[in-house]
């Protein structure tokens, strides 16, 4: 059995609920799409108001399996005094539920269930009949790859209609790879969360779990931003060498509390990086301290700046720590032309922070790394 990891959702999209759920707690009642909130309200609001919170879209399976495990984990964490509509929205690719029903039918449910809410939690996503290896036996839909970084059509449509209603949205997504998808006022990356994957999703929303998760990989806007399909060369792929913006940065995740990055410094002796971090918010966290090496003086093939170090920290409200983070022996070489590695420059400089040093990141983020430079 998969086991809930709740370390590995990733909050991608910003997002300011204290004046609506203020408003919903004056009025004494809160209802998410599906979800009245009565005695738990107060609870959840004090999360809301105390933190300059930050919430993301989830991707999760459409699966009927998943989506029913994602159902029931929302459920039990609830509790009984939470009233849950549930609509199935659409088909994972098909534009219709029944082969006699009408094409894009089933979306008048979700839109009469999320206009009957005050919160519309949309799980959209794909499964292994979408995305796989090229060539799988079972892919009747995409023959393994996907055709583009896009949602099926059918889903476009329901998130589409969903949003028209002008209620609050907090869109979860499930896949195993990257998917431009920025609509909804919130947004969660919760991969393929496993059976308990609903339960880890409620806590996060009802603010018990903080979380803490970093994106793997890079986010695109469009296929149309990468290398055509049978070019092996590595010039604007990956963060390493992409010259875009990106939907979502690699190395890119939110939290409910704010973390702040002061005196980093480089060991030779210990060939380690040191920085102190800062837990600002009121609420207790775990940072993830990500460091990237920059060549300042020659150029490796267009090479922006790479991962060399990471670690995670656990920060209670107002503490601080000095993280230290050891750098392989080899942090300063990158690979030449025949294959061989070898320092390239003699100036460096490391940045260490909660995300890359691209100015994505630090628009999405409103903050950027801190950093120190190196000559050897």
């Amino acid at each position: 059995l998969h086991a809930m990891n709740k370390d590995r959702f990733v909050f991608m999209s910003q997002l300011d609920y204290k004046r609506f759920f203020s408003e919903a707690l004056a009025a004494g009642k809160i209802r998410y799409p599906g979800f009245s909130f009565h005695d738990d309200a107060e609870t959840f609001l004090r999360i809301l108001n105390d933190y300059d919170w930050k919430m993301c879209q989830v991707q999760m399976n459409i699966l009927d399996d998943e989506n029913q495990a994602t159902l029931e984990g929302i459920r039990e964490a609830f509790g009984p005094e939470v009233r849950i509509q549930y609509s199935k929205g659409s088909h994972l690719y098909r534009n219709r539920i029944e082969d006699l029903s009408q094409p894009d039918a089933i979306y008048s449910e979700a839109v009469y269930a999320a206009n009957s809410a005050d919160v519309t939690i949309l799980v959209v996503g794909l499964d292994s009949t979408i995305e796989g290896e090229e060539g799988d036996a079972s892919n009747e839909y995409g023959a393994g790859d996907k055709r583009n970084l896009m949602l099926p059509e059918t889903q476009r449509g329901l998130v589409e209609a969903v949003m028209a209603t002008g209620k609050p949205v907090v869109t979860v997504i499930a896949s195993g790879s990257a998917l431009s998808v920025d609509e909804g006022n919130a947004i969660i990356q919760a991969w393929y969360p496993g059976q308990a994957g609903g339960t880890a999703l409620a806590e996060i929303l009802l603010g018990e779990v903080n979380p803490s998760g970093k994106l793997p990989v890079t986010f695109y806007r469009s296929e149309a931003d990468l290398p055509a399909f049978d070019d092996y060369s590595m010039e604007n792929r990956t963060y390493r060498y992409f010259k875009g913006d990106a939907l979502y940065p690699f190395g890119y995740g939110l939290s409910y509390t704010r973390y702040a990055y002061e005196r980093p410094e480089y060991s030779a002796a210990e060939n380690a990086l040191y920085v102190s971090v800062r837990n600002e918010g009121q609420m207790a966290g775990e940072e993830v301290v990500e460091a990237y090496l920059r060549i300042l003086d020659a150029d490796v093939h267009g090479l922006n700046h790479r991962l060399c170090a990471f670690g995670r920290v656990s920060l209670q409200p107002g503490e601080e720590k000095r993280v230290k983070l050891p750098l392989a022996q080899d942090v300063f070489e990158s690979v030449r032309d025949d294959g061989t590695k070898a320092q390239i420059g003699t100036k460096f400089r490391f940045f260490v922070g909660g995300s890359q040093p691209d100015s994505v990141s630090a628009q999405l983020t409103g903050a950027s790394p801190v950093s120190v430079d190196v000559e050897r």
